[in-house]
């Protein structure tokens, strides 16, 4: 069994991802995530994306990892979500960061978020070596969960660890 998005979501009060859906209940603060995704789009479309959203609190207060197809302001970040549009929040320069969403294979992930730090770091295929770097401490819990921006697609073996501060150890 996997999670599969069928459809884009509908453009909510600011620029963010379209479609999520977050693991209810369960707050966290310092965490690592990990599991596999695959992109059904045409990797001819180099928009392409699948995401990772974190410190969930509300549809305008969140971050999410955008894992695309091609490196720019707003494709293949980490991005911030505070009451306004999204805003890129990692270190990699605009069009610098490593992409590697740009077939229809699956690919494994690894998020994670350290509180005491906000240092977050994300992966893609490669599990010891980061593509994307941030540190944000502007939102410092919330649900976590993934979706899309606006691409089909699916999230399988997905885990979820917390800090002992965050009361959690899930998984999906």
């Amino acid at each position: 069994m996997v999670y599969e998005l069928t459809a884009p979501g509908e453009q909510g009060k600011v620029r963010a991802p379209t479609s999520w859906s977050l693991l209810s209940g369960r707050e966290v603060v310092s965490f690592v995530l990990t599991g596999r995704l695959q992109c059904y789009s045409d990797p001819a479309n180099n928009k392409r994306d699948m995401c990772v959203i974190f410190h969930y609190q509300d549809p305008t207060h969140f971050y999410y990892v955008h894992f695309a197809a091609s490196s720019d302001g707003v494709h293949n970040v980490i991005a911030r979500v505070n009451g306004s549009d999204r805003v890129k929040i990692n270190a990699e320069p605009e069009g610098k960061s490593v992409f590697r969403l740009t077939d229809m294979k699956w690919h494994g992930f690894k998020v994670t978020c350290d509180d005491a730090t906000g240092e977050i770091k994300a992966y893609l295929d490669d599990m010891n070596v980061p593509i994307l770097t941030a540190r944000d401490t502007t939102l410092r819990r919330g649900l976590v969960g993934v979706g899309s921006f606006d691409d089909t697609g699916c999230f399988d073996d997905i885990k979820l660890w917390g800090s002992p501060g965050s009361r959690l150890q899930s998984t999906l």
